[in-house]
């Protein structure tokens, strides 16, 4: 729209430069018609007073006389030369006030032309940035897909190995968890519901999400459900102290909540390294549980094998399904 506008501005402006430069180039046509006219007159009178000459040396006129016609006559050709000199000033100051406007027309032209061309490169980088722009969003829309779905998979098996538990999660359960406990992320939230609707859905999902992270942790980790609980209060508060002390002015509040994000910071820091002790502990024990049973099929290898052998029948409509911990994988 800017762009549109200047366009516009340019081409008055243009507009109104021409017919400047018009109404000074007709000045100028007018006055070298007056002395072309005059010019006429002039020699007009020239030849009759050279006829005059003429006739008053035929007759035989008084010297006097006849010195009269001829000073008149003199006067008449200064004036008529002088008239001359008018018209080729009048002509040159016409020719270069042509140049000067066909100057000014081809630049302006130009410019114009500039002024479009940058116009073309800033709607193609305008269109570039809004088609980037798409693909960012449909590849950060499809990795959040991936992300739920392995997410989905891993609660499911979560909820397989720690005996089932479905922890259902609905909107209005996240809403009030997050205002209980992260009152910053909470007005956040309620901001992006009114101007930015999208992304509200979006980190409304991810709350739940770590909602339904959260109640499964208490079932078979309570000490872990609360240090995942306390972490994210603790990244609620540093995010509400970092925009405080962004817009204080007071030197010594500044300083007061510098060191209270500091100490937030470090706080949070020790809950971190704490929950990944107790991920690197719990993987720890995976690993052993998965060592374990590994090593009980392999000294029942055979009976494994068999076992295959008996399920691929059975998949093939050849025999009946059995149980077996000792499945083949």
């Amino acid at each position: 729209m800017r762009g549109t506008k200047w366009i516009v501005a340019c081409l008055l402006l243009v507009a109104a430069g021409g017919q400047l430069a018009f109404g000074a180039e007709r000045g100028l046509e007018e006055r070298l018609e007056q002395r072309e006219r005059e010019i006429e007159k002039l020699e007009h009178k020239l030849e009759q007073l050279e006829e005059k000459l003429e006739h008053l040396e035929d007759e035989g006129a008084d010297e006097e006389h006849i010195e009269a016609t001829e000073r008149m006559m003199e006067k008449l050709e200064n004036e008529l030369e002088r008239r001359e000199d008018e018209i080729e000033h009048l002509e040159r100051e016409l020719d270069e006030r042509e140049e000067e406007e066909d100057e000014e027309h081809e630049a302006r032209e130009r410019e114009h032309r500039r002024r479009e061309e940058a116009e073309h490169r800033e709607r193609e980088m305008h269109a570039r940035r809004e088609k980037e722009m798409r693909a960012q969003h449909a590849q950060e829309m499809r990795k959040h897909q991936e992300m739920r779905e392995r997410a989905e998979r891993a609660h499911a098996r979560e909820r397989e190995r720690h005996g089932g538990h479905d922890e259902r999660v609905h909107p209005e359960e996240a809403m009030h968890f997050v205002q209980q406990h992260c009152p910053y992320f909470a007005r956040e939230l309620h901001r992006m519901r009114e101007h930015e609707p999208e992304e509200f859905r979006h980190h409304l999902e991810e709350v739940m999400e770590k909602l339904r992270e959260l109640k499964e942790l208490r079932h078979h980790n309570p000490e872990a459900a609360e240090l995942f609980l306390h972490k994210h209060k603790l990244e609620d508060r540093s995010h509400a102290l970092a925009e405080e002390l962004a817009h204080c002015k007071h030197p010594e509040k500044r300083k007061h909540l510098s060191h209270e994000l500091h100490k937030l910071l470090n706080e949070a820091f020790e809950v971190m390294m704490r929950m990944g002790k107790m991920e690197i502990e719990e993987m720890e024990r995976e690993i052993q549980e998965i060592s374990r049973i590994l090593k009980r099929k392999y000294e029942a290898r055979d009976r494994v094998i068999e076992r295959r052998f008996k399920e691929l029948l059975i998949e093939h409509g050849d025999g009946d399904e059995e149980e077996d911990i000792l499945g083949w994988w």
